[in-house]
């Protein structure tokens, strides 16, 4: 029984991160088109024209203006 749940865990798990790189399937590294280790607003909607500016904000956790590649990881692991 407990290795079930076991397995249930862990496909879910795994479903859930299919669907997140599914729903923002580019890399950090090609969106940041300046190397600069951030994701800035243009960047951001240069791969993702369809998103408005509060997706972007919505990742923006520091509220700098700037996704750093965490606050990515973060944005994309959260449900929507």
């Amino acid at each position: 029984m407990m290795r079930a749940i076991a397995l249930a865990c862990l496909l879910a798990a795994a479903v859930t991160a299919f669907a997140a790189t599914d729903r923002y399937p580019a890399d950090f590294s090609e969106m940041d088109l300046n190397n600069d280790g951030v994701l800035t607003w243009d960047e951001f909607h240069a791969y993702y024209p369809e998103l408005s500016r509060d997706a972007f904000d919505g990742a923006d956790q520091e509220n700098d203006g700037r996704v750093t590649p965490e606050e990515w990881q973060e944005f994309i692991k959260k449900p929507r």
